[in-house]
């Protein structure tokens, strides 16, 4: 069975798009087959990957239009679900009582035959979150150190509760990755600790080693490059091996 694992936040700019593409390349470059699925109207993750020529999209498959194998886009970085411009009106074009799950259902076909299922999600925690959660085994909440970031972890930590009790008892919250840290600046030193605290209150990790703050992760955005294809040897990269180090030992593999 495949490790599905979501990342999520209803925070923009928090570093969940570099941190789902770098997620990718770590574990693809590892020797584990990978799929990657962009469930974010803006495409970004797409656009990192290169991906988005297919004619079947993802909206096709979750209203039942098409098999999951139809919207699969064998790049040259590997296999990948591009985003669709219709998930922004995925409430009008998906409707009925089980909507929730029809992710999960749509992704059974693969669940033999990639190891991993890497899934990046929209800004928010409507439909399309709580279809990526319904679907998964884990979730990673990628976060910047600010004030307003804890309140939004919390919102995040019940949406996961929740979901764990009604709809997927599967799915386990992996922990919280803090990103574009500058350990410089007091202010993010005091806010990533009361991260901390807040996590341990609720008995969820937080990754050892934050990600630093770096423009090699735009730069190499707009160059369609994830950090490994761009700067393998920058910090930055060596923090995100960190990562994918530590998520695959608390996976055991």
């Amino acid at each position: 069975m495949s490790e599905i694992i979501t990342l999520a936040n209803q925070k923009g700019g928090c570093g969940k798009t570099s941190t789902a593409a770098a997620l990718y390349s770590g574990l693809t470059l590892r020797g584990f087959k990978v799929l990657g699925l962009d469930l974010d109207p803006q495409a970004n993750f797409s656009f990192i990957m290169q991906a988005g020529s297919n004619s079947a999209d993802i909206v096709d498959v979750l209203a039942g239009n098409a098999d999951i194998s139809e919207a699969v886009e064998h790049t040259a970085r590997g296999d990948f679900i591009a985003a669709s411009k219709k998930l922004s009106a995925v409430d009008v074009l998906i409707t009925g009582t089980e909507r929730a799950s029809l992710l999960k259902r749509a992704l059974k076909p693969v669940a033999g035959v990639y190891d991993f299922v890497i899934i990046d999600t929209p800004p928010d925690l409507g439909t399309i979150t709580i279809n990526a959660l319904v679907a998964s085994t884990g979730v990673i909440i990628p976060t910047f150190a600010e004030i307003f970031s804890v309140q939004g972890v919390l919102n995040l930590f019940d949406m996961v509760k929740n979901i764990q009790t009604a709809l997927n008892s599967d799915l386990i919250n992996r922990g919280i990755l803090i990103t574009r840290h500058r350990s410089r600046v007091r202010v993010q030193r005091e806010t990533a600790a009361a991260i901390k605290q807040v996590a341990d209150r609720a008995g969820v990790k937080v990754f050892s080693l934050p990600i630093r703050d770096s423009v090699i992760i735009t730069e190499g955005a707009s160059l369609q490059r994830d950090v490994f294809s761009y700067q393998p040897k920058s910090k930055v990269a060596l923090d995100y091996a960190a990562f994918v180090d530590e998520l695959l030992k608390d996976l055991s593999l």
